[in-house]
């Protein structure tokens, strides 16, 4: 995701209040930067968290988000041009299946972020 372009997307549908943390990971590793600890999502709202804010140039990047109080849902919202485009945040699992790529197009980047400390081997399928 190119964070200058993307947003955030939290809902805390839950009757308590919920506090995140977001993690982004660049191409050198972990991206430090001022408020991405402890935002406070209350009850019943929707909170949209411009990725831009924390830009330092590096691209992509993949966000982690971890509920350290309450629960929350997350999704990925990206800008290009005139339109935009959705992505849902999904637990980790072993076998992942992701939306098809639009018709037309020639090229695709898979970009697989590690937050882990562990070697992983991964491989790729693409469904005609």
């Amino acid at each position: 995701t190119n964070p200058s372009t993307s947003d955030l997307v939290v809902v805390n549908s839950d009757i308590r209040a919920a506090t995140v943390d977001v993690t982004m990971l660049g191409p050198k590793g972990e991206i430090v930067t001022a408020g991405m600890r402890g935002i406070r999502v209350s009850p019943g709202q929707t909170k949209v968290l411009p990725m831009s804010v924390w830009d330092n140039g590096a691209t992509p990047v993949t966000a982690l988000v971890n509920a350290r109080e309450g629960r929350v849902v997350v999704g990925a919202r990206m800008w290009a041009g005139q339109g935009h485009d959705t992505s849902a945040m999904t637990q980790a699992a072993k076998t992942l299946f992701l939306p098809a790529v639009p018709a037309k197009v020639s090229t695709a980047t898979l970009i697989i972020s590690n937050p882990g400390t562990r070697r992983l081997s991964v491989s790729v399928t693409a469904l005609a």
